[in-house]
């Protein structure tokens, strides 16, 4: 497919911040807001790679105030090409399935957040890169279920925020098992790096799934085993 070169405006430069220690350490990063917040835990850079696939949801937009889905990369190397693929439109009309590069330096962050429609997805969104990069995934402020209202009819939404594990870290198989504590159901995903994906939950064959797709767990019953023929990436919501 042809490349289309990213203005490179849309690139910040610098922001990022690089921690180094004499001994092993543990670092976390946490948005917060009046009403939103989330945290992640910071993978250090000699586990990072060069293949991801992003884990989102749907752009949220209870009242007219859109919130999307997002992602952000940080370079670790100076002169590092990035290719991106997106699932869907982005926030600035960057159409789905046609790759775009973007260049950083050591520290610059590139933002892609999906476009203001309530179908809009990025979820399968490929990120390669000839230098190790980081990358963050989640949703500007969405609620789940999709629109969801509190009793009083009222929207509550909450950032979303996970740093990523490489296509190259993944695994076939995941034990996801329900947050004791929450209200709602929880969601579970299981994003596909390769086409012709077999996935079983508890044993039962659920479909074959190609690179990018994923299938979806909208209310997790209990303890659930998900095994795949190939990598997946599995994100609890």
């Amino acid at each position: 497919a042809s490349v289309e070169v990213v203005n490179v405006e849309q690139v910040v430069h610098g922001l990022a911040i690089h921690v180094t220690s004499d001994s092993d350490i543990a670092i976390f990063g946490l948005n917060h807001k009046q009403y939103s917040s989330d945290a992640f835990m910071r993978l250090p850079n000699g586990v990072l790679g060069t293949e991801y696939r992003t884990i989102n949801y749907f752009t949220s937009n209870p009242g007219g105030h859109a919130a999307p889905g997002e992602f952000w990369i940080v370079g670790t190397e100076d002169s590092t090409n990035v290719t991106i693929t997106l699932h869907e439109v982005s926030s600035l009309g960057t159409a789905p399935n046609k790759p775009f590069t973007v260049r950083l330096n050591k520290g610059d962050i590139y933002l892609v957040q999906g476009a203001d429609a309530l179908t809009n997805d990025l979820t399968g969104s490929l990120i390669e890169s000839d230098y190790p990069i980081a990358v963050f995934s989640g949703s500007m402020r969405c609620a789940m279920p999709f629109n969801a209202l509190t009793t009083d009819g009222s929207p509550s939404r909450d950032h979303l925020v996970e740093e990523l594990p490489p296509v190259s870290a993944w695994g076939d198989s995941a034990l996801v098992i329900p947050y004791a504590s929450a209200t709602q159901a929880d969601l579970v995903r299981a994003v596909c790096a390769e086409d012709q994906t077999d996935i079983k939950v508890n044993g039962t064959s659920v479909g074959t799934f190609n690179a990018g797709e994923f299938y979806e767990i909208t209310v997790l019953p209990g303890v659930t085993n998900l095994q795949a023929s190939k990598p997946i990436m599995v994100g609890q919501y």
